[in-house]
């Protein structure tokens, strides 16, 4: 069955495919955790919201994402023909009848991304999912079956099923000395993602089984059905919501102030403290050095912006082609690390694109690093080069700045880490470049 997520990105979708957004003045009605998917969904599409409207008096004054939260009466008073009004609410019929009481029309100002109120019965659902579970779990059993008849009725499976790089980069660090430490000769990882799969060979694990989406949590449901203490599998992420009822998502929200992301993932993933051990990295920098020969870039005297990133929204072009314009006047060569077009490349810069491997080295190399907090950032922590990380506060990730903050793990202290607020470019970008030292 698919998740609220999914739902609201097919719906969006759909309607771009209409040109429902051209030229539109977006609203969204109604602040609440379907607003920030709503947000996601657009904002990774290069489309931005413009208001935000909610009847709960309690809510208004707020902002979601810079966008200040107001009431439909002033966020709409004056009526606007070109407006598109997106609703995700279990109070469809009453948001719709209130806006046209102000003269705005269904299918042609209103939007439907989705009504809870039309959610199937929850009867309907557990049957639907039980199901679901069932079938899964058969599916599971065949791709247990398929890597123990090839890797031996021995091995141990450790599975990362999410596809964030900083995930499988953080469990590598703590995987050698738990496997050294439990006595484990037989492994295999199991990833669903190439980069996952590239980071496993960095930290010299040779046996790397890369499976679907679908193929990984049906060995998630086999692994819950059977009993993690009856089979050998093993996952590699303590907050896997497929593995659990939540009950660590609200740990996580409730703990922000007493424990961070690293303390999270050792102590609920491996169970105590083990040593992380980061890989070896080659000393040649042949690689780079012919990168930045053949893109024409400076040792010392390039930045890499990272503005993409799996888990936190992502912040305006507009901040990110005026820092580029910033640093470009005062002579720094600029580029955009992308991995191709769902990663555009911000105006102004160059494009470049490395292994995983090589990010420390090239990182390094370049001096300089700004980026939105991703896995990626985790890799290149340990640089010598100055780096700034912004993060962005969200409902899902509430006090992400110190939950997620690099500087208790990171010996380096070349990092400065900044909280992104929205309608402050100027003032962020003067930190930022504080941060790298070029200016006082």
């Amino acid at each position: 069955m698919k998740n609220l997520e999914d739902i609201i990105e097919e719906e969006i979708d759909r309607n771009i495919k209409k040109m429902k957004f051209d030229k539109k003045y977006i609203v969204v009605f109604g602040a609440n955790l379907t607003t920030e998917f709503i947000f996601r969904s657009l904002s990774q599409r290069n489309i931005y919201v413009d208001a935000v409207v909610d009847n709960d008096i309690s809510k208004q004054g707020e902002f979601v994402f810079g966008v200040k939260i107001c009431s439909p009466e002033n966020g709409l008073k004056e009526y606007r023909s070109n407006a598109i009004i997106l609703i995700a609410s279990k109070y469809y019929g009453e948001m719709v009848k209130q806006l046209e009481s102000m003269n705005y029309e269904r299918d042609k100002h209103i939007i439907k991304i989705i009504d809870i109120s039309e959610v199937p019965s929850k009867s309907n659902i557990e049957q639907k999912n039980f199901d679901d579970n069932v079938e899964s779990v058969k599916r599971g059993l065949d791709v247990y079956i398929k890597i123990i008849n090839k890797y031996g009725d021995d091995v141990n499976i450790f599975m990362m099923p999410l596809t964030g790089t900083g995930d499988m980069y953080l469990a590598g660090t703590y995987l050698k000395e738990y496997i050294e430490n439990n006595n484990i000769k037989n492994y295999v990882v199991t990833v669903i993602k190439d980069s996952c799969k590239n980071l496993c060979e960095w930290f010299n694990i040779e046996k790397v089984e890369k499976l679907d989406i679908d193929e990984s949590d049906a060995l998630v449901k086999l692994s819950i059905f059977i009993g993690k203490n009856n089979i050998n599998i093993s996952i590699l992420h303590y907050q896997y919501f497929k593995i659990h009822t939540g009950i660590l998502n609200n740990c996580e929200r409730n703990l922000y102030e007493k424990v961070d992301f690293f303390n999270m993932f050792k102590y609920c993933t491996f169970n105590r403290n083990y040593k992380q051990c980061i890989p070896k990295r080659e000393n040649d920098n042949l690689y780079v050095r012919k990168l930045f020969e053949d893109e024409k870039l400076e040792k010392g005297n390039t930045v890499i912006l990272s503005p993409y990133a799996q888990t936190f929204f992502r912040l305006p072009n507009e901040f990110w082609t005026k820092l580029a314009k910033k640093l470009i006047i005062n002579g720094y060569i600029v580029c955009t690390n992308s991995a191709g077009e769902s990663e555009p490349i911000i105006e102004g810069t160059k494009s470049i694109f490395f292994p995983l491997k090589e990010a420390y080295n090239v990182i390094e190399y370049a001096g300089y690093f700004v980026g939105l907090r991703s896995g990626f950032c985790d890799i290149v922590s340990e640089t010598k080069a100055k780096k700034v990380v912004l993060y962005q506060e969200s409902l899902i990730f509430p006090n992400a700045f110190k939950f997620f903050s690099l500087k208790d793990i990171s010996n380096d202290k070349k990092i400065t880490e900044i909280k992104y607020t929205y309608n402050d470019d100027d003032k962020i970008i003067n930190q930022v470049l504080f941060g790298l030292g070029l200016v006082e």
